[in-house]
């Protein structure tokens, strides 16, 4: 009995030779599991070929991810146990432990300012020593020979920096981000869109005005530069250095704001503020556009002209 298929299903036909009072008929019947499985392999083996190194795509991906593991668990188990040890601390000390890190990464970040300006000063001076065969006779390059005879690193302006981090900036950012999460939960739902807005609109508005204000007035005061020194930076620097503190921290804020608890919140802040007091250490030393120096250098040249 003649059979035909198409697609694993077979057509069993019964009889090809019509009569008057016989018309051929058809069974339709599936094919046995095996017979359909081989037909699938016959037909497509493109199709098995495909599935089996996406079965070995997987497993290559598996091993490497255990053998990751493998690496970074001993790796990372220190830091884990740090981390957990810093957990405990803060939840029995929360100010003082924010006090502390404020401070440890503010130190940091003014010592990493200060090598980056030194290198700075050097590629400005030898060059000029080289080419004029003498200590450079500009503005610049006296400002920055005078710096090169000086110790590589300020330990009084790092303490300094240190101590403003630690006694105002640690205890003002740990009471800070507890009264902004208050002062959001009466507009919004903690989590949404409204909260986070909220907390943003404050920390913009006033957070980082009044810390930057803060900052020039209480660093420059303890480096013993008077209220006209003081005065003169926030007019030249304090705009431009706002404009690009909110530029930096927008992103970093809906971060925070969204994904972080608020016990962790400073933490997160002052690790970014790592990064923020390289900035703000070097332009306080600086200038924005590193135009203090002939600030001061015209400043001389005025004075002695007026004594003259």
């Amino acid at each position: 009995m003649p059979t035909t298929g198409c697609g694993g299903i077979r057509f069993t036909i019964q009889d090809l030779t019509p009569s008057k009072n016989h018309t051929p008929t058809y069974t339709l019947a599936a094919p046995p599991p095996r017979i359909a499985c081989r037909s699938v392999v016959a037909s497509s083996p493109h199709r098995v070929a495909f599935s089996l190194s996406l079965v070995a795509a997987g497993l290559d991906t598996y091993l490497i991810f255990q053998s990751l593991l493998d690496f970074m668990i001993p790796v990372l188990a220190p830091s884990i146990k740090m981390w957990a040890v810093y957990n405990s601390i803060l939840v029995r000390h929360p100010l003082k432990t924010e006090m502390a890190t404020s401070a440890t990464l503010w130190f940091f970040g003014d010592i990493l300012a200060q090598e980056f300006e030194h290198r700075d000063k050097e590629a400005v001076a030898v060059p000029a020593a080289v080419v004029l065969g003498e200590k450079g006779s500009g503005p610049t390059e006296k400002a920055c020979y005078k710096a090169l005879e000086e110790p590589r690193f300020d330990l009084h302006r790092a303490g300094i920096q240190t101590l403003y981090a630690g006694a105002i900036w640690g205890v003002a950012g740990h009471y800070w981000y507890h009264f902004l999460d208050k002062q959001a939960l009466k507009y919004a739902a903690a989590g949404t869109i409204g909260f986070v807005a909220v907390k943003l609109g404050l920390e913009i508005a006033l957070l980082h005005p009044i810390a930057l204000l803060a900052f020039f007035v209480v660093v420059g005061l303890l480096g013993g530069e008077s209220f006209a020194e003081i005065g003169k930076q926030l007019r030249r620097d304090y705009v431009s250095t706002l404009m690009l503190e909110v530029c930096l921290w927008t992103p970093l804020d809906l971060a925070n704001f969204l994904f972080v608890p608020v016990r962790h919140q400073l933490l997160v802040v002052n690790t970014a503020c790592l990064f923020e007091s390289i900035m703000l250490s070097y332009i306080k030393a600086n200038g924005l556009f590193m135009t203090k120096h002939l600030d001061d250098h015209r400043d001389q040249e005025g004075d002695k002209k007026k004594k003259l």
